[in-house]
């Protein structure tokens, strides 16, 4: 996954308020009495947030696709940021950070039973005592009632982008089509497909607790009301408890 469609993530992603993401990790960090320096950037993609995020924290950014990552540091200026190739469930830091974050559904691209725990329990490990960890989840009312089996077209002047899901037993299959001009006039086709898997509060309060954290909020999209039923998108606040 991402790998030739990476150079083409932020021509669609034009949507994605990535300011919006960042004044709300702030607010997060000050309404739950975290105060960090290092944070982590997990699943960072092409690095937008991550770059916005290094004005004020320093940051690195992890993340399993090369191709996403090039594009990222691309953006770095600084240079500062430090990049890693590595999956969620098999990562490994030089050493703790006092917060990490991961945006836009990262979290259900964990597939497998287990794979919450994985993640968790590495989580755990990286962060230091009282650390946070915020994240958002797609959510099983939005697969089955937003996504669906549904197809989705989006275009620009060089470019027409075709989305069709396929949700079935809390799995949603996405073929992600790019057709892109060529100098000569034709057309390429770049295909990727892509799998989230949907997952309850309850499911990701039980795995979370059992690897050593303390769930302190689930709120609703990018504010800070609780979630409900019809939630598109939820975030969870978590902290590492101290052992």
């Amino acid at each position: 996954m991402y790998q030739d469609f990476s150079f083409y993530y932020d021509r669609f992603a034009y949507d994605i308020d990535y300011q919006r993401f960042y004044r709300y990790y702030k607010k997060i960090f000050e309404r739950f009495s975290c105060n960090p320096k290092l944070v982590l950037d997990m699943c960072c993609g092409t690095g937008t947030l991550t770059t916005l995020m290094s004005k004020d924290y320093d940051m690195i950014g992890v993340d399993a696709s090369w191709e996403m990552l090039n594009v990222a540091r691309g953006k770095d200026d600084s240079g500062k940021i430090l990049y890693l190739n590595q999956s969620m469930t098999d990562f490994e830091l030089y050493g703790t950070v006092d917060a990490c974050y991961s945006s836009l559904d990262s979290v259900n691209y964990l597939l497998e039973d287990g794979d919450l725990k994985k993640h968790f329990s590495l989580m755990k490990n990286y962060l230091n005592p009282n650390g946070l960890y915020i994240f958002d989840i797609s959510t099983i009312y939005k697969f089955r009632y937003i996504l669906g089996n549904k197809t989705f077209t989006d275009e620009t002047e060089t470019d027409l982008f075709i989305w069709q899901n396929c949700y079935e037993n809390r799995l949603l299959t996405m073929d992600l089509d790019v057709f892109t001009e060529t100098d000569d006039g034709t057309y390429e086709r770049i295909s990727e497909t892509h799998y989230e898997r949907g997952y309850t509060v309850a499911e990701i309060k039980k795995a979370a607790e059992q690897c050593g954290f303390h769930v302190e909020a689930v709120f609703d999209d990018l504010t800070f009301q609780p979630a409900h039923s019809k939630s598109k998108r939820i975030f969870f606040v978590i902290r590492s408890i101290e052992k």
